[in-house]
């Protein structure tokens, strides 16, 4: 997505292992690099689906919500917290399973699906 132009920012509610711990092993995996911007829970002391760390990771990013992606595999605190700032939502659901509570936008098994949808929306 990086090579494309698109900004790519990841939020992370943590559990018991905290976003220092985790960005040490997502570069030792080489994979910080394919992240501008990476927020943990823990630090801001905000989980998803609050607004607000969608919100901040934007900001960040310095990108508005409503010419925003935010894929994620929970139904209520990806595909919700998303959808309640103006985001578009991607859910990643190998099995398409369907939720009839909330609606993603869009759901996809594979990311590799994700082309085809940033296509569909420029």
């Amino acid at each position: 997505m990086k090579k494309r132009g698109y900004k790519v920012g990841l939020i992370c509610n943590t559990g018991t292992t905290p976003g220092k711990t985790i960005r040490v092993l997502l570069e030792r995996l080489g994979m910080m690099k394919y992240f501008d911007v990476t927020t943990f829970s823990n630090e801001l002391k905000i989980r998803k689906p609050d607004p607000r760390i969608f919100l901040h990771t934007l900001s960040q990013l310095k990108s508005q919500p409503q010419s925003s992606v935010h894929v994620g595999d929970l139904i209520d605190t990806d595909v919700w917290g998303a959808k309640n700032v103006g985001m578009v939502s991607v859910h990643l659901n190998p099995d398409l399973i369907p939720c009839e509570e909330i609606s993603p936008d869009f759901a996809i098994r594979e990311l590799r699906e994700l082309r085809r949808i940033l296509g569909d929306l420029k």
